[in-house]
C-alpha cells in the first residue's frame, strides 16, 4: 500500500526570518529559487532550490581588501583596487600590473569610463578624497587629478558618464559637476545644485540616458537639454521623490533599472529599485537586518550585481552583517549568501564587488588575508568558497495545524542525487544532508540526523528521515557542506494529526 504522503507547501522558498520567528522563520542560505511560472515542473511544482556558485580563486593582490572593480566598456582592461593599490589586467587577473597608489586604503571606490569609439577610453576613479585618471592605451599614466591642471575638479565619491560628459557629486554638498564636453578634463567650473531640496548628494548615476541625483533625503532626475556646452543638464520637472540614499556604493544598475539602499521621509533603511519611481523591493527580514547597523556601517555598505542563466542578482553587503542579502529580479525573492572565513566560522559572502569580463564574472573579497586581497571567479561547477566548504541550508516554513499536536512519521525530500563528482572531486565522496527538527517553532533544535545524497551515479538514492516526533509547531532545517550541487525540488510528509 502506498504511503499517504502530503506535499510540504512552501518548502521551496526565500529567506524571510522575521522579528516574530514564531510567525515565519524560513531561511535560504547559499541557495535560491528558480521558478516554472506555468507550474509544470515535477508534481506541478512551481520552483526548485538551486545552489549558488562557488568562488574559484583567480588572484591574490597585495595591498588589502578589494575595494572596487571595473571592466572597461570597450572590452579592454579590468581594474581592481586592493587597499591603496590599483591594478590593471587584460586577462581577468591571471596576470596583473600595479599602475598606481592612492591616498586612501579603505572604503568603496567608484569608476567610470567614456567608452571612446574613436580612440582609447579614459578611466576616472574617485574614492571620496581624490580623483585619478588614466588612458586605456597606457594605464601606467595613472595620475591624481588636481585643480592645477583641472580647475573645475571637485572632491567626489561617485562618478558616472553620460552623453560625452563625466559627472560626479561634490562631497558634502548638494552640488554635482561635469567634465568638458567629449573630454576627460575639467577646465571650467561647472557646479550645479539640486534645486528641489538642498540635501547633500550621496551618489550620481546615469541610467537610460537620465541623470539621477540621489541625496540624503530626496532624489532628482536631470536630462541633457543641450542648452549649454558647459552645463547641458537641466532638472526634469515632475520627477522629484522624497526618497533618499543612505549609501552611495549601494547604487547599482541591473536589468535596465538601478537599485539602492535609502530612507524616505518616514525612516528606513529600505532597498529600492527605480521603476519609473522608487519602488520598495526589500522585505521585512532584510530591513530588520539593515536596522541593526550603525550609521557608519550603513553609510559604507556596498552592493554589486551580476546575471547568470536569466537570474539578475543584486548583492547587498555591509560590515556588521553576518550575511549578504541577495535579491533576484527574475523571482522578486531574497536569499542569503554566507561563507566560512577560516577563523570565525560563518560570515557574510566573501565577495563585496564584482564585474563581468571576457565571459567570466569576477569578484573581489572584503577579507584581508596577510595584506592580500583575493580575486575570485564565480563558478557554478566549483563547490567551495576559495578552499572552504559552502554551507547549503534551508529552514522551512512552520508546520502547524490549529496548534494541535501532530506526529511526524517521515520527511522525504525530492533531490537531484548521485552527482558527487560534479566539480571534479573524487567519485568516492559520499555526500549527506543533515536534518535538525524544532518542535517549538524554531526556538530550540533536536540532534542532527543524516540522510545520504548519493554517491556518483546513484540517482535513485532517497533522502528520508523517520520518526521525527510529536509537537504543535515544527520547523525543519536541512543543510549540506559536502562539495556537491544541491538541488531540492520538494518535500513530502507523513503526519498524523493528534489531539489538542
Amino acid at each position: 500500500m502506498a504511503e499517504q504522503k502530503n506535499i510540504f507547501v512552501g518548502w521551496v522558498g526565500p529567506s524571510n526570518k522575521l522579528s516574530a520567528p514564531r510567525f515565519d522563520a524560513q531561511r535560504a542560505h547559499n541557495c535560491f529559487v528558480e521558478t516554472n511560472p506555468l507550474g509544470m515542473g515535477k508534481e506541478q511544482q512551481t520552483g526548485v532550490l538551486l545552489s549558488r556558485p562557488g568562488l574559484r580563486p583567480r588572484a591574490s593582490l597585495f595591498g588589502g581588501e578589494i575595494r572596487g572593480m571595473h571592466a572597461v566598456s570597450n572590452g579592454g582592461h579590468q581594474y581592481a583596487v586592493a587597499g591603496s593599490r590599483v591594478y590593471a589586467s587584460t586577462d581577468n587577473f591571471v596576470t596583473s600590473t600595479l599602475i598606481g597608489i592612492i591616498s586612501t586604503s579603505s572604503g568603496p571606490v567608484s569608476f567610470a569610463d567614456n567608452g571612446a569609439s574613436n580612440g582609447a577610453p579614459t578611466v576616472i576613479m574617485v574614492d571620496g578624497v581624490a580623483g585619478y585618471r588614466w588612458s586605456e592605451a597606457t594605464p601606467t599614466d595613472f595620475a591624481m587629478i588636481t585643480t592645477t591642471t583641472d580647475p573645475g575638479w571637485r572632491r567626489a565619491s561617485t562618478i558616472t558618464f553620460q552623453d560625452r560628459y563625466f559627472i560626479a557629486n561634490q562631497v558634502d554638498t548638494d552640488s554635482f559637476f561635469v567634465s568638458d564636453v567629449n573630454a576627460p578634463t575639467f577646465s571650467e567650473s561647472t557646479d550645479a545644485a539640486k534645486s528641489g531640496y538642498g540635501d547633500k548628494i550621496v551618489a550620481v548615476i546615469s541610467n537610460n540616458r537620465t541623470l539621477y541625483l540621489l541625496g540624503e533625503k530626496t532624489l532628482e532626475t536631470w536630462w541633457n537639454t543641450g542648452t549649454s556646452a558647459v552645463l547641458p543638464f537641466t532638472r526634469i520637472d515632475g520627477q522629484f521623490s522624497n526618497t533618499g540614499c543612505a549609501a552611495g556604493a549601494t547604487v547599482r544598475k541591473l536589468a535596465d533599472m538601478f537599485f539602492w539602499v535609502g530612507p524616505n521621509e518616514q525612516g528606513g533603511p529600505i532597498v529600492y529599485a527605480m521603476k519609473g519611481t522608487p519602488s520598495r523591493i526589500s522585505n521585512h527580514a532584510v530591513e530588520l537586518s539593515l536596522q541593526s547597523l550603525t550609521a557608519e556601517q550603513l553609510a559604507t555598505a556596498t552592493a554589486w550585481t551580476y546575471q547568470e542563466n536569466g537570474h539578475f542578482f543584486y548583492l547587498l553587503c555591509a560590515d556588521g552583517l553576518d550575511t549578504t542579502w541577495v535579491y533576484d529580479v527574475s523571482t522578486n525573492l531574497w536569499h542569503e549568501r554566507r561563507s566560512f572565513d577560516g577563523q570565525n566560522g560563518q560570515t557574510r559572502h566573501l565577495a563585496d564587488c564584482g564585474i563581468f569580463a571576457n565571459g567570466e564574472t569576477l569578484c573581489g573579497s572584503h577579507m584581508n588575508n596577510e595584506n592580500n586581497g583575493a580575486i575570485y571567479v564565480l563558478d557554478q561547477t566549483y563547490r567551495y568558497d576559495d578552499t572552504y566548504p559552502i554551507l547549503w541550508l534551508r529552514a522551512s516554513p512552520h508546520l502547524s495545524s490549529a496548534l494541535n499536536n501532530q506526529s511526524v512519521f517521515m520527511l522525504q525530500l525530492d533531490c537531484q542525487a548521485g552527482q558527487a563528482d560534479l566539480t571534479g572531486t573524487s567519485a568516492a565522496i559520499d555526500p549527506h544532508l543533515t536534518l535538525r527538527v524544532s518542535k517549538d517553532g524554531g526556538q530550540t533544535w533536536g540532534l542532527p540526523k543524516k540522510a545520504a545524497l548519493g554517491k556518483t551515479g546513484r540517482w535513485q538514492t532517497r533522502q528520508r528521515w523517520h520518526r521525527l516526533g510529536y509537537g504543535r509547531d515544527f520547523v525543519f532545517e536541512v543543510s549540506c557542506t559536502d562539495p556537491v550541487d544541491v538541488q531540492v525540488l520538494s518535500a513530502w510528509l507523513v503526519i498524523d494529526g493528534g489531539n489538542s
